[in-house]
């Protein structure tokens, strides 16, 4: 299901689940657009190198970011670096009015090379390029470690999710409960491509 530019994964605060309504992940325009972006759910698809100049697909490399946010309803508003995130003042994230950056951290994504990132509520963040795209877009994995108590009957991970990304453009993963809030998670590959100016005069 997509939900608005998040992808929700167990242990979702209630009021986050009646705010988001649309469906599970999806890419993002600088956290305040989420349109026109395609969903897919095929696992065992290949990594793909769509472009002519991009060379073999083991020698990839794709630089990308990761954020880490605290959102509460505490009253304390949006940290400075984040102000600039104007979905965060919209549904369904308007419904914390309080938003941390815990952590960011850049990373090096290569085909089917899974990354970790440990969450500060103690589960993991695997994200794994599938594939690259024509038009600087990529075909992005993502999933969090389920509970301790859940691995072994379960598997270690939470079904995978996937996305097709803009360059640049962050897709989230949010829901999980922490510390009186919930966390939400952006991940950002590749770098933000510039938009070409319009000729002067028009």
């Amino acid at each position: 299901m997509i939900r608005n530019g998040i992808g929700l994964a167990r242990g979702i605060d209630p009021r986050w689940i009646a705010g988001c309504v649309v469906g599970v992940l999806v890419s993002a325009s600088v956290w305040a657009q989420a349109q026109g972006q395609e969903a897919v759910a095929d696992p065992h698809r290949g990594v793909v190198v769509a472009q002519a100049d991009a060379g073999p697909a083991e020698k990839v490399e794709v630089p990308s970011e990761i954020l880490v946010l605290h959102a509460t309803n505490t009253g304390g508003g949006i940290d400075p670096e984040l102000r600039n995130l104007k979905q965060l003042q919209k549904p369904p994230f308007s419904a914390y009015d309080t938003y941390r950056l815990l952590h960011r951290h850049s990373i090096v994504l290569k085909p089917q090379q899974p990354d970790s990132t440990q969450l500060p509520n103690g589960r993991t963040l695997r994200t794994v390029l599938k594939a690259v795209l024509p038009e600087d877009r990529f075909r992005v994995a993502a999933s969090i470690s389920r509970p301790p108590r859940e691995r072994d009957k379960e598997g270690g991970y939470l079904p995978l999710l996937e996305v097709t990304a803009k360059s640049g453009e962050p897709f989230f993963v949010a829901g999980q409960s922490f510390r009186g809030g919930i966390l939400v998670v952006g991940i950002q590959v590749g770098k933000e491509v510039p938009k070409e100016k319009a000729p002067a005069g028009k």
